[in-house]
């Protein structure tokens, strides 16, 4: 008596892409943008008083605190830029439950530099009166300028968890070429 195999298990549901979901309502990206400035200064101001109180008491060394908190400054938005471009998300995105995602691709933009450009195109959105920011309350995609020039739009929901070994190599690319295995 031959023994036929087991059927194979029933495939396990995929999750729906990121972009699959609603786009992100206009409140939830100030609530955002609002979280992120409050941290940041929450973190900065404090620092910026004592590197001032320092430079005044103790002259270069004070100047040494001062440089230490702009570079600890640029490597913070570093990071965060880093973060939003690989994951979609940084800290105000994750409080706010919303993703920065390509439209072409329903991912995360991919690098930093990205994000880094794309907030730099953000000056469109304020020209003129800042009508770019409010666009997102009457435009289909709940778009912004520089979403629209860039291709990019921001949904409610996370994306799917990236391998640490993967977000390792993302990031790295930023500033040295890698290829993935």
């Amino acid at each position: 008596m031959a023994m036929t195999p087991p059927p194979p298990p029933p495939p396990t549901p995929a999750a729906a892409p990121v972009g699959s979901s609603q786009y992100s309502p206009w409140a939830s990206r100030v609530i955002a943008t609002l979280v992120r400035s409050v941290a940041s200064a929450i973190v900065y101001i404090p620092a910026a008083v004592v590197a001032l109180i320092l430079g005044k008491i103790w002259g270069p060394l004070g100047a040494l605190a001062i440089l230490a908190g702009v570079v600890g400054i640029i490597a913070v938005a570093i990071r965060a830029m880093i973060q939003r471009g690989h994951l979609g998300y940084d800290f105000g995105d994750r409080v706010a439950n919303q993703t920065l995602i390509k439209e072409q691709t329903d991912a995360p933009m991919g690098s930093g530099m990205e994000v880094f450009v794309r907030g730099i195109v953000h000056i469109v959105d304020g020209l003129p009166f800042y009508i770019g920011y409010l666009w997102p309350l009457w435009d289909e995609k709940r778009q912004t300028f520089a979403d629209k020039i860039l291709s990019t739009t921001v949904v409610s929901g996370r994306p799917q968890p990236h391998e640490a070994k993967d977000l390792l190599i993302n990031a790295l690319q930023i500033w040295v070429p890698v290829t993935k295995n």
